[in-house]
């Protein structure tokens, strides 16, 4: 199984490196298509005019759930149980960045979850 959009290959010296969609398409020589989003992005709101009420506010919208934090452990799981059989000296770290079950605007400007795949080369 591999995450929509990612294929992995190896390099040269054996290092694992991961293109996207766009950098295939950029590299075939195909032109970049946009399209609207199938999730329109909410722009923020708040209750309160008050600027220190306002970023306390911006902060609880932009911290973790625990249903995202949930939803990133089985993330890292899947993706140790797929790489451990090839990789089985990789680590992989995981964290959630925001709660990205809100489609916010926060999404599309900082990656909400953060996956980090560390393999010691001297193993």
């Amino acid at each position: 199984l591999q995450p929509t959009g990612l294929t992995p290959t190896v390099g040269k010296a054996g290092q694992l490196a991961v293109t996207t969609i766009m950098e295939r398409a950029a590299s075939a020589g195909r032109k970049e298509v946009w399209q609207r989003s199938v999730q329109p992005v909410a722009a923020p709101s708040f209750s309160t005019d008050v600027f220190q009420a306002a970023v306390e506010e911006l902060v609880q919208q932009l911290r973790p759930t625990e249903a995202s934090d949930r939803a990133v452990r089985r993330l890292a799981a899947r993706i140790r149980q797929e790489i451990g059989p090839v990789l089985p000296e990789a680590e992989v770290f995981a964290c959630a960045g925001a709660d990205f079950g809100q489609g916010t605007a926060f999404g599309v400007a900082v990656p909400e979850v953060d996956v980090v795949i560390a393999i010691n080369p001297v193993a």
